[in-house]
């Protein structure tokens, strides 16, 4: 089952810049960068939907990550307490816990991870508070493969980018400051 060709991330509003890099830049950069897929941690997936489920998990197959397909909020948070999570993609709307509830506890647990939510149904005001929070991005399905897997390898990048610069006692600056 393909995907339809499609990301649009939403941005607060008042943000001074945006900057539009494409799915071939980013993957690109990331590819530079790649560790092996045996130490580059875990990237949890979450929805409740068994179909989408399985087409996000293969749709990052090219991701060089372990992933974690979970069909709740609280197996996903069941996840992260076994396993080295390196980045989280949540549906927004689940039975047990909303994405934005999920972004929450995760973020309460680790507050670098980065969380990228995945909607049916945009809106410009949840959109925002998933940025205030602190989602790393925010999508509206259809969702294209490639362009999912761009944005989680990005996000799984940061992350470890954040953690080395903490290890190393460096000051790490807010990315929306």
């Amino acid at each position: 089952m393909a995907l339809v060709s499609r990301v649009e991330p939403i941005i607060p509003a008042g943000s001074a810049t945006v900057r539009a890099t494409s799915v071939e830049h980013l993957l690109t950069q990331v590819a530079q960068s790649t560790p092996n897929v045996s130490d580059s941690g875990t990237v949890v997936l979450v929805d409740d939907d068994p179909l989408i489920l399985r087409c996000l998990k293969r749709a990052l197959e090219s991701c060089p990550y372990h992933i974690a397909a979970c069909s709740t909020a609280h197996e996903a948070l069941e996840c992260m307490a076994y396993n080295r999570v390196i980045a989280i993609v949540s549906d927004m709307s689940m039975p047990d816990m909303s994405g934005l509830d999920l972004l929450r506890t995760a973020r309460e647990r680790d507050a670098d991870i980065p969380v990228v939510l995945l909607t049916g149904m945009s809106s410009f005001a949840i959109a925002t508070e998933a940025l205030e929070l602190g989602a790393y991005m925010y999508l509206t399905k259809p969702i294209d493969p490639t362009a999912l897997c761009a944005v989680v390898m990005q996000a799984a990048q940061s992350y470890r980018a954040t953690r080395a610069a903490q290890n190393a006692g460096a000051v790490v600056p807010d990315a929306w400051s």
